[in-house]
């Protein structure tokens, strides 16, 4: 008997880990297709800039990028070191070849769906807890589209659901010292492909004080860029007769900028006194860019097809609502959503300082679909039981 039940189990195990796989597969054809149907053109600013950045490290001119007059290579600082590292890691296989280097994107897009299914079995202990969350990671279109673009959108969501993971682990009992290095390693990569969810002091030490910019420019510089972007969301920004932000200021070819932080974020201030009326509609509307289902193009402002953002806007607006569900209904979820907030709060405040773009929010909704899936399954599973035991009450009734 033990045997059987035994046997049982392996064959349910079997089968779970086939539909992984299966999801898996899914995930990662959707978006191997996606990718060869962009082709190699690159659209947005920063997709050129860690390409060029990319090439150079393969051709052994270190981290810098070319300058657009032809006068040479600038180094730099100011970029986030991971994606362009990333894709010199592909280059160095694959030399300079941006389609090898998409359909590896959409690889790392597909297993990140695996370890989004592995945080919702830790999370919960149920199968179908970890399917929901992986298959709404799968077809989540934001995430799609960003395996066919250089953005570090899918390394960042990939780096994040593998800290989940071993977060939710070690909460467990599970190897608690192993997943903590593991956890720590996987949002170091996110803060190394774009730091703006790392002002908890904690998780941003090293690259506060500047660890990076010592090892590359051999001076402790704690930023090269905030000044500048700074600069960039405030100064270049204005709100448009629809009530929208937009940056009017190209940042193509952006070079190192000529003032230091101190003197660039002075410069703001002085700006914000002057018109604060005008700064805080402003950081309004970055606010509720921030929200926005789609990216529009940071320059023109250009949407995506209608039926493009119809799709788009129901599939966010669903996980939306049922992630808001579980933190009112369950409170057994609700240090999960301590955790959420921890990344999404400081995010929102760098895009509202800064330049705003759901794009920044997109992985940070892999944790926000896993929370919706567990929403739905435990308040099913609340429904059931409460018809269960009414049935039971009901059938007592009838016997006395």
């Amino acid at each position: 008997m033990y045997g059987s039940l035994q046997n049982a189990g392996a064959r349910g195990n079997l089968w779970r880990w086939l539909m992984v796989a299966a999801i898996f597969a899914a995930a990662l054809l959707i978006r191997l297709a996606y990718a060869h149907h962009s082709g190699e053109m690159l659209t947005w600013a920063d997709e050129y800039t860690y390409n060029d950045i990319a090439t150079n490290i393969v051709d052994g001119n270190g981290f810098s990028f070319s300058s657009k007059t032809g006068t040479g290579l600038t180094v730099t600082m100011y970029i986030p070191p991971a994606q362009p590292y990333l894709l010199a890691a592909v280059y160095s296989v694959y030399p300079y070849d941006i389609m090898a280097a998409k359909y590896f994107i959409g690889l790392l897009g597909a297993l990140t769906c695996v370890f989004v299914y592995l945080a919702g079995v830790a999370l919960t202990r149920k199968h179908l807890v970890g399917v929901l969350a992986a298959l709404g990671t799968a077809f989540y279109p934001a995430f799609i589209y960003c395996c066919s673009t250089f953005y570090p959108v899918v390394l960042i969501a990939f780096s994040l659901s593998i800290a989940l993971w071993t977060v939710l682990k070690a909460k467990a009992g599970t190897k608690p010292v192993t997943a903590a290095i593991i956890a720590g390693l996987a949002i170091g990569v996110a803060g190394l492909s774009a730091p703006y969810h790392l002002l908890i002091a904690p998780l941003a030490g090293l690259w506060l004080l500047g660890v990076r910019n010592y090892v590359i420019f051999k001076k402790p510089a704690l930023s090269g860029n905030f000044g500048r972007s700074l600069a960039v969301g405030t100064l270049s920004a204005e709100i448009t007769d629809g009530g929208k932000v937009r940056i009017t200021a190209p940042m193509f070819g952006q070079q190192e900028s000529k003032k230091d932080d101190a003197e660039t974020v002075a410069e703001v201030l002085k700006v914000v006194r002057e018109n604060p009326v005008h700064y805080a509609r402003l950081s309004l509307g970055k606010f509720l860019v921030f929200w926005e289902s789609y990216p529009s193009h940071p320059i023109t402002g250009r949407k995506p097809k209608k039926i493009q953002g119809l799709i788009q806007t129901a599939y966010v607006a669903s996980f939306y609502i049922l992630a808001l569900g579980g933190l009112l209904l369950l409170p057994k979820l609700r240090r999960y959503y301590g955790l959420v907030t921890m990344f999404m709060l400081p995010t929102l405040l760098s895009c509202i300082l800064i330049i705003s773009t759901p794009r920044y929010r997109y992985p940070l909704d892999t944790l926000l679909i896993l929370a919706a899936s567990a929403a739905l399954v435990l308040i099913w599973d609340r429904r059931a039981g409460s018809k269960k035991t009414g049935d039971v009450t009901s059938s007592h009734a009838i016997v006395n």
